[in-house]
């Protein structure tokens, strides 16, 4: 009898951690999708270049709808996770401005000369630090947050290489680098200690 509770037991976890981990990583991608339509459509509404309000837009909208998503997630495990939007948006937003200072002072590594890799590498870096202070108070693996998302950015260079062709792709960033970041959400709501105090 307690072995067959231990084996159900391993099993609630078990699937547990692939409902969280499939929940983050699809409803992920389907914001990834929502944010790029709606970041073409104000394009479209407001007559703007492209070129230069695609990325500030999308950037903004991915972390405003994936962070609201992810928010409802955490909401079961992490205290005031109406924070993670904000944190999300932040993490998201924040490479333009460290993309332009960084072009600046060493031109050798823009987004031009480096292509995908640099930016998907800092998006990830930047994000996953800024979360990371979110979650540190409250789970005590919570440091891997940061090279899962460093290695998320980098997949999805090795998958597309150095040019995001299609919409297809572009809604696949949104798929990619969740799916590891989203194996930790699973473990955290797995994980009997998940509290550090």
């Amino acid at each position: 009898m307690e072995m067959t509770d231990d084996l159900s037991s391993g099993n609630f976890k078990f699937s547990r951690f692939f409902v969280v981990w499939g929940t983050w990583t699809i409803g992920s991608f389907i914001t990834c999708t929502i944010a790029i339509v709606a970041s073409f459509g104000l394009i479209n509404l407001f007559s703007l270049n492209e070129n230069h309000w695609f990325g500030p837009f999308f950037l903004s909208l991915f972390g405003l709808f994936a962070g609201g998503l992810q928010a409802m997630i955490l909401a079961r495990r992490i205290p005031h996770p109406g924070w993670w939007v904000p944190v999300t948006i932040i993490g998201w937003v924040a490479i333009l401005p460290v993309i332009w200072l960084l072009s600046l002072v060493t031109p050798s590594i823009s987004p031009e000369k480096t292509g995908p890799v640099f930016v998907f590498v800092m998006i990830g870096a930047i994000t996953g630090f800024i979360q990371w202070l979110f979650l540190r108070p409250y789970w005590r693996y919570a440091i891997w947050w940061i090279p899962a998302s460093i290695l998320g950015g980098l997949v999805v260079v090795l998958v597309f290489g150095p040019v995001i062709t299609s919409m297809v792709e572009l809604s696949l960033v949104g798929l990619i680098p969740f799916a590891f970041s989203g194996l930790l959400v699973g473990w955290l709501f797995v994980d009997p200690l998940m509290s550090k105090r």
